[in-house]
């Protein structure tokens, strides 16, 4: 039987990570959850790996910490990878994740790590309205 991506060693890494992150911002669960426009729900289960966090998440959480998007993904990189010498290899408009090294030519990877980056700093869209709750139907 698989093990689950979210029980291998390098999310259970990233799960520390992010409450590392929280704690080192000097925030509760509470207050990282408003930065958030979460719950304090969804921060608990993220951070003990009941729910599993996107990439665009991770961004956002990072950013709420008072981390840069590159200095994140370094400090992952760092954690999950202790083994390699230099995990990040450097660009001249920035570092290259180490998981973005296999594939494509120099050019392609260049692109594709200035489009990270680029979507990394850009300001977070504007939220949608929030829906009323849905009422339950009364039983006749």
């Amino acid at each position: 039987m698989a093990i689950k991506a979210q029980h291998s060693k390098e999310y259970r890494l990233f799960q520390t990570l992010l409450c590392t992150f929280r704690k080192e911002a000097g925030l509760t669960q509470c207050e990282l959850a408003d930065a958030l426009g979460k719950t304090q729900t969804f921060v608990s289960q993220s951070e003990r790996g009941d729910r599993r966090v996107d990439f665009t998440e991770f961004l956002a959480w990072a950013r709420a910490c008072r981390k840069s998007p590159q200095e994140a993904l370094q400090r992952y990189e760092a954690l999950a990878h202790p083994d390699k010498s230099n995990p990040l290899i450097a660009y001249p408009d920035g570092p290259l994740p180490y998981f973005l090294l296999n594939e494509g030519t120099d050019a392609e990877k260049l692109a594709l790590a200035k489009k990270i980056l680029e979507l990394a700093q850009s300001p977070a869209r504007p939220k949608a309205a929030a829906t009323p709750a849905k009422r339950k139907k009364k039983n006749p």
